[in-house]
C-alpha cells in the first residue's frame, strides 16, 4: 500500500472519529461540553488538513522511477519501528507519572520519544517537551481542574 493511500485512509478514519466525537459532545449538557467539542473540532481540522496535504502530494510529479516522491522505502521501516516504540512506551509514561510527577514524566516521555523518532537537536527537544508539558498541564490542572494524584517518591 502506498503512503498516499495509507494517509488518505488514516485521515478519513480520523475525520469519521471526529464527527462521532462531535455528535456525542453535543449530547452533553452545554456547560460541560466545551472541551469535548474543542477536541473534536481540532481533530476535524487536523484530519481535513491531512487530506489536503495528501491530495497535494498526489499532484506532485513522479520521479525518474515512476514512483510518487513520498512512496514507502526501506528506511520507512525504521520510522515505523520508532513510532511503534513511542506508542508502546506509554505504559512507561504512566509508571513514571506514578513514581515521580506529571511534569517529570511528561518531559522525559516527550524528549525520549523525539529522540527515538530521530530528532537530535537538544534545544528543540527541550523546548518542545517543556512547551507541550506546560500546555497539557494548563489544560488539565488549570482549565479542567483535574485533581493531581500523589506520587510514590514525591508524595502529594
Amino acid at each position: 500500500m502506498r503512503i498516499v493511500t495509507r494517509d488518505d485512509s488514516f485521515s478519513l478514519l480520523t475525520l469519521l472519529l471526529a464527527i462521532v466525537c462531535m455528535i456525542v459532545a453535543f449530547q452533553y449538557p452545554a456547560d460541560s461540553s466545551g472541551f469535548p467539542r474543542a477536541v473534536a473540532t481540532l481533530l476535524m481540522l487536523l484530519a481535513a488538513s491531512d487530506l489536503i496535504r495528501s491530495a497535494a502530494a498526489r499532484r506532485k510529479p513522479k520521479d525518474h522511477h515512476g514512483q510518487f516522491e513520498n512512496d514507502a522505502t526501506a528506511s520507512d521501516r525504521r520510522h515505523w519501528t520508532a513510532a511503534l516504540l513511542v506508542f508502546a512506551s506509554a505504559p512507561a509514561y504512566v509508571l513514571l507519572a506514578r513514581l515521580f510527577d506529571f511534569e517529570i514524566a511528561t518531559f522525559v516521555y516527550l524528549a525520549a520519544g523525539m529522540f527515538a523518532l530521530g530528532e537530535r537537536k537538544p534545544l528543540l527537544i527541550v523546548s518542545v517537551s517543556v512547551g507541550v508539558m506546560v500546555v497539557v498541564k494548563g489544560l488539565f490542572f488549570v482549565l479542567l481542574d483535574v485533581t493531581r494524584t500523589s506520587t510514590l517518591i514525591f508524595g502529594t
